[in-house]
């Protein structure tokens, strides 16, 4: 990396940027980005200037620079519009025994995903069976047309799960894991556009990704990005963003400050 004043001043500029574009996000090839601001070669020392610097200027990329393809696209934001949630309580782990479960759980069919990962984590999470709705149908409009689609699994803040009046934290589109995670994130975002969720989160039993739901322009922004085989790792993280008492807090914390 160049010299760091020089390197400061484009993410500074970078930063002025992503304020000045409508949508508050900028997409960037991430070998752009790193040319940018002066990165020949991607090390360690390199990659660990550069989240110096983001961090400095309140910028979140994803993916992250140092693991995105070079010809691939990074979205940077501003991590004032990602929710930072309060860190865990001390004591909300699940013991060994249930992470050994989990994680050996035998998964081959979408069903199997539903009720033998998603359902176990997010009753760990501080979810009860009264907030969880499991084949939801709603009404989806595509112009004078009317469709009924049924979400997988959606988790409310109370017992109430009517799609129109029921307060919508979690939806969580599921695959079985012979296919990809990609397929199910357009659907889950098209869901959550009628939903009306906190979070949406896609998953096949291999891997989990949770996005922050943009009703607006603002494009949605992934928040957590883990494995089963690492939810036991990643716990804390997943936690702080997608348990119940985080969610249904933070939530009603933004509908208070938007009313």
């Amino acid at each position: 990396m160049p010299k760091q004043v020089d390197a400061d001043t484009k993410v500074a500029t970078i930063r002025k940027s992503i304020e000045q574009s409508p949508n508050h996000v900028r997409r960037v090839l991430c070998h752009r980005l790193l040319s940018e601001v002066g990165i020949k070669r991607r090390s360690n020392n390199s990659m660990a200037a550069l989240h110096a610097l983001l961090d400095k200027y309140g910028i979140s990329a994803d993916p992250d620079p140092a693991e995105a393809p070079l010809e691939g696209w990074v979205h940077l934001r501003l991590t004032e519009d990602v929710p930072a949630p309060p860190p865990p309580p001390s004591v909300h782990r699940p013991d060994d025994a249930w992470f050994a479960e989990l994680t050996k759980a035998r998964l081959t069919t979408e069903r199997e995903v539903e009720t033998r990962f998603v359902s176990r984590l997010f009753h760990a999470l501080g979810y009860a069976d009264v907030h969880e709705g499991i084949g939801l149908t709603f009404d989806l409009f595509e112009g004078v047309n009317v469709k009924h689609p049924e979400a997988d699994v959606v988790y409310f803040v109370d017992d109430n799960h009517d799609p129109k009046t029921g307060n919508v934290l979690v939806l969580v589109e599921c695959k079985a894991p012979s296919r990809p995670i990609e397929e199910a994130v357009g659907q889950a975002h098209s869901y959550a556009f009628w939903l009306k969720p906190m979070y949406y989160v896609v998953t096949n039993g291999i891997d989990l990704e949770a996005y922050v739901f943009r009703p607006g322009p603002i494009p949605d922004a992934r928040v957590v990005r883990t494995t089963r085989e690492a939810i036991s790792k990643d716990f804390d993280e997943v936690y702080r963003f997608l348990s119940y008492q985080s969610v249904s807090k933070t939530k009603a914390g933004l509908a208070s400050a938007v009313g």
